[in-house]
């Protein structure tokens, strides 16, 4: 149950998750994933920044 936006923002967290996890799976086994990195960590800054901007919102409600 939830909000569409909920389950989006849910549902992209989990994908970013993933990948981090794939990236830093490439990365231990020797291959160059730095960039993939750097992207994966700017992507779930912003999905926590969304996400702790939404918790904000609701408090001051």
């Amino acid at each position: 149950s939830g909000t569409f936006s909920s389950r989006a923002i849910s549902f992209l967290g989990i994908a970013v998750g993933l990948l981090g996890v794939g990236a830093a799976l490439i990365c231990l086994f020797g291959a160059d994933a730095g960039q993939l990195l750097g992207l994966v960590i700017a992507a779930g800054s912003a999905i926590f920044l969304i996400v702790g901007m939404r918790a904000a919102k609701d408090a001051l409600a």
